[in-house]
């Protein structure tokens, strides 16, 4: 049994205080690392997410896969958890494994057979260089979340299969997601009952022929901005960065689920860029990666997963995966100036109290 929190990774000259790289320099149980893949074709045919968490101070690393198709009236879902012991190098937990081939350049991507009814055999390719923040949030004097993030847009090689379909190509679109630091993770309660403090945040990532567009905005229950990060990266506006956003969304009856809807974007040089939305596919609802209970949260070795009817026209059916609370959402863009179309993905999260989409009572 390794009794040494020595890895390979300590002959590197990286570290950032006294103590080997296995170990945190903090032991706030909250602390993370994760990373979060989103893969899509640009005919809305399925949309792919894959995502994995290390937390070191609860000795637990998750893992998960869920994906829709545009034949399918399912998600699928995968989760993975295993104990860490000083090992949170190795990205690997159940049937998923990813691998850094060349950082901030390249991953590979894997899960193999499992009961769960996806598999995939990936490499990333970056598209852009990544737009990276620092996010920090307080309520009411105690401190909720402190972590850097970046997103990058990327390109995808190889095949996937999710339930009866398989889909292979050298060009699939989407983006990831890397983070670490301090976050809620699943157990672990907010200390002295601090609160998440927005009522909404919209992340877009829609990818065109020659650029691609980000954005992270937070708002206030009554839509008061908190926050606005991203920009524009390749194109005619390669290197703007977003200062303000205004939003129109349609969503179904009876359920906060998109449909359709208008983001308008302004520029650190003034320009607007209005981006018209549209559901491309079923939202994938990301209680079935974990997320809201059991990412980070330490559950030994364990696989589990499931499938969700997400095509249902019942609100309390849809209700059954927190759809009312927001969805990662495979979406067409348009771009008003030009009449440019892509996919993306279009994350909304939307509060109880949010005074601009009243939530509608499902839980």
């Amino acid at each position: 049994m390794k009794t040494s929190l020595l890895t390979e990774h300590d002959d590197l000259f990286v570290h950032q205080s006294q103590l080997p790289l296995a170990q945190p320099a903090t032991t706030d149980p909250r602390f993370f690392e994760r990373c979060y893949f989103n893969v899509h074709d640009q005919q809305g045919d399925f949309s792919l997410c894959i995502g994995l968490g290390s937390y070191p101070n609860l000795n637990t690393m998750d893992g998960f896969a869920v994906g829709v198709t545009k034949s399918d009236t399912q998600q699928h879902n995968a989760r993975f958890f295993r104990e860490l012991h000083g090992d949170p190098a190795r990205l690997e937990v159940g049937a998923l494994r990813l691998d850094v081939v060349e950082p901030m350049s390249r991953w590979r991507l894997r899960m193999g057979p499992n009961p769960y009814n996806i598999e995939f055999e990936l490499e990333m390719h970056a598209r852009f260089d990544p737009w990276d923040t620092r996010l920090r949030a307080i309520h009411e004097g105690v401190l909720v979340w402190d972590y850097a993030t970046f997103v990058q847009a990327t390109t995808y090689s190889g095949q996937i299969r999710i339930g009866d379909r398989v889909f292979e190509s050298d060009d699939f679109s989407g983006c990831r997601d890397r983070s670490f630091g301090l976050r809620p993770v699943g157990g672990v309660p907010l200390p002295a009952g601090a609160k998440v403090p927005h009522g909404a945040h919209y992340w877009l990532n829609p990818q065109f022929v020659d650029s691609s567009y980000f954005v992270l905005y937070m708002e206030t229950n009554s839509g008061e901005p908190l926050l606005i990060e991203g920009g524009i990266r390749g194109g005619k506006y390669d290197g703007r960065r977003f200062v303000a956003l205004e939003h129109d969304l349609k969503l179904r009856d009876g359920i906060r689920i998109h449909r359709e809807g208008t983001f308008r974007l302004t520029d650190d040089a003034g320009h607007v860029h209005e981006l018209h939305t549209q559901a491309a596919l079923p939202g994938l609802y990301l209680l079935g990666g974990g997320y809201f209970g059991s990412q980070g949260k330490p559950l030994g070795d364990l696989t589990e997963g499931d499938k969700y009817d997400v095509t249902s026209d019942d609100p309390k059916v849809l209700g059954q995966y927190l759809a009312d609370y927001g969805a990662d959402q495979p979406g067409l863009f348009t771009l008003s100036e030009t009449g440019e179309q892509g996919y993306g993905m279009l994350e909304y999260q939307l509060g109880h109290d949010l005074e601009r989409y009243p939530a509608n009572g499902l839980h």
